[in-house]
Parts: structure tokens; sequence; C-alpha cells
């Protein structure tokens, strides 16, 4: 029977035996005491390290040359890069454990829209070519006015929108 307070409830796109083994298994985790599971004791990561997982494996398998591909070898030296090469290797990671729909998902969901953002023309790569690096810079910013943060700020904001 259907949970009335689960607002989520049939929205899945998991078949129902994919749906009960994970409901299963997050009641087994919310049972046992914080970090003693089982599969998080077991769990090690095919590559130790995001440097490992993008120079063993993101640049060999998803190269991209020519047109307005951006890529710097210096990817390290780009914040933005890595915040994005870091999400893709963990969730990479977490789906190469589901041999069935893991990579394919994570082809589609993470990889191909994060690979339009990560190596486009105006991407964290954009002012590099091949074999010339550009520092990245920082947006500016203008530090915010006296109690700008505070609630009674955005109270009267909120009452008067014209102000």
């Amino acid at each position: 029977m259907p949970d009335p307070d689960d607002r989520y409830e049939g929205q899945s796109d998991l078949d129902p035996a994919d749906l009960a083994a994970i409901q299963e298994a997050m009641r087994e985790l919310a049972d046992s005491p914080a970090g003693s599971s089982d599969a998080a004791a077991e769990f090690t990561p095919q590559f130790p390290d995001l440097e490992s997982w993008v120079s063993q494996f993101f640049v060999l398998t998803f190269a991209r040359t020519g047109g307005e591909v951006r890529w710097c070898e210096r990817w390290w030296d780009h914040p933005e890069a890595v915040l994005r090469l870091d999400a893709l290797w963990r969730t990479w990671e977490a789906a190469a454990l589901d041999p069935v729909r893991g990579v394919g998902d994570w082809l589609r969901d993470y990889l191909d829209p994060g690979l339009s953002v990560l190596l486009g023309p105006a991407g964290p790569f954009a002012g590099c070519r091949e074999g010339t690096h550009t520092e990245p810079s920082a947006l500016p910013v203008s530090p915010a006015p006296p109690n700008w943060w505070s609630a009674s700020h955005w109270w009267e904001m909120l009452a008067d929108p014209d102000r």
C-alpha cells in the first residue's frame, strides 16, 4: 500500500524489485550503528583518488579534440574543473557498483551533460589552448552592506519589494 505521506511514491523509474532492494538496504543502514555498515567497510574505489581517475581513465576514455573542445593539461589548477571532475569520479565509482545499469545511467545522467560544460568553449578551460595554460580568474565581488544578511533586512524586502 502506498504511503500517503510519500509525495514521490510511484515516480521512480526503478522496477519494483530494484526499489524494494534499495528500500531494504536503506532500512539496514538506518538500523546499523554509524560507520559499521559491512557494505561501506567493503567498498574500495577502483581509483584511489581523483588524479588517478583522471589520468588513468578519464583522459584515455573520453578524449575529445578539435572544434570548440577545450582541455588543459593543468586541469588540477582550475578549481571549477576539479570540482566537476571530482563529482564525475565519485558518481562513476558509485555507478560502477551496479553491473546492470550503473555505468549506462552514469553516462546519460552525469558524463554527457558534464562534458559539454567541462570541455565547452565557455567552460573552465575556456582560456587554455593546447600547450598553453591560462590561469583561472575569480569573479569580482563587493562586500554586502552592513546588516544585509540579517533576517530583519529580508523581512523588510519581502514587505516592500519596490524599495
